[in-house]
């Protein structure tokens, strides 16, 4: 049987997907100002996720690899993400694969890539690349729309869906 993991892998997934979240408006963001104790690089534990916030600019990176980049604003203690470019990987039958940086106006190259990657393992049929070719539009579109999701900072911890990160200096 074929194994496929079509994992997204990363932070903003589970910020984003794996929780219930609330798109944000323009009259909640545009007046907001950026919460400036945000700024830095935060280390999730064992060193493995690194999320950087920069003044409306954010960055996910996972061993090392840049995964994720989004803009953000926030409001509260809300953070508001909309992702600008995003690598998708995951794997089938523990062959993992990625694929480069995305933006949302490249959902035909993404598709492509896609569609060779699924080809070249040889390990799905035609109709199994043809059902996950259907599904990939409306997953890779999703990952491209705002969203909104909880933070807290205590001294130099950073909390957001349970997950801890400590501010590196």
């Amino acid at each position: 049987m074929v194994k496929i993991n079509l994992g997204l892998g990363l932070l903003v997934l589970v910020l984003v997907i794996g929780v219930t979240v609330v798109g944000c408006d323009d009259d909640s963001t545009n007046n907001s100002a950026n919460d400036p104790s945000l700024n830095g690089t935060w280390v999730g534990e064992g060193g493995i996720l690194e999320l950087k916030f920069n003044n409306g600019y954010f960055e996910q990176t996972v061993n090392g690899i840049l995964r994720t980049k989004a803009t953000y604003t926030t409001s509260g203690n809300n953070l508001n993400l909309q992702v600008t470019e995003m690598m998708f990987y995951g794997s089938i039958n523990d062959n993992e694969y990625a694929t480069p940086l995305y933006n949302k106006n490249q959902k035909n190259e993404y598709l492509a890539f896609m569609e060779n990657m699924y080809r070249e393992t040889g390990l799905v049929s035609e109709e199994g690349i043809a059902q996950l070719l259907a599904d990939s539009p409306e997953r890779f579109e999703a990952m491209f729309l705002p969203q909104t999701v909880p933070y807290s900072i205590s001294g130099t911890t950073l909390t957001t869906i349970g997950t801890e990160l400590t501010k590196k200096n």
